[in-house]
């Protein structure tokens, strides 16, 4: 049962962060340079909101990969991944990617797996 939910939560982290990394990616491609503050600095803005998104998209692919490790019946494989999600997911909450919610989503799972990985 707890496997079942760790794995869900962080494979909702997962595609959260993802989903939301995607849409900064494609926000920084259709922004217009009326909508910056200073418009000479839009080539910079663009870059750094494709950069965050491209970082979200990485962490939440990352949160996936462990998220799937949670799934095995080897319970080595379940603790790698559960220690992977949570990583991720804290580097995801510090970082502010999947308007937060993605990451602490993850960070629950992960932690609800560790738990279960810790048992004899």
């Amino acid at each position: 049962m707890a496997r079942e939910l760790s794995y869900g939560l962080s494979l909702a982290g997962g595609i959260i962060t993802v989903l939301v990394g995607v849409l900064f990616v494609i926000v920084s491609l259709a922004l217009p340079a009326w909508m910056i503050m200073m418009p000479q600095f839009a080539g910079i803005a663009r870059a750094a909101i494709a950069l965050f998104g491209v970082w979200g998209v990485v962490v939440g692919i990352i949160l996936l990969l462990g998220a799937n490790m949670l799934a095995g019946k080897n319970k080595e494989r379940a603790r790698q991944g559960s220690m992977l999600v949570l990583i991720f997911g804290t580097l995801g909450l510090v970082t502010l990617q999947g308007f937060v919610i993605g990451p602490i989503i993850a960070i629950i799972g992960g932690a609800i797996a560790v738990g279960e990985t810790s048992k004899k």
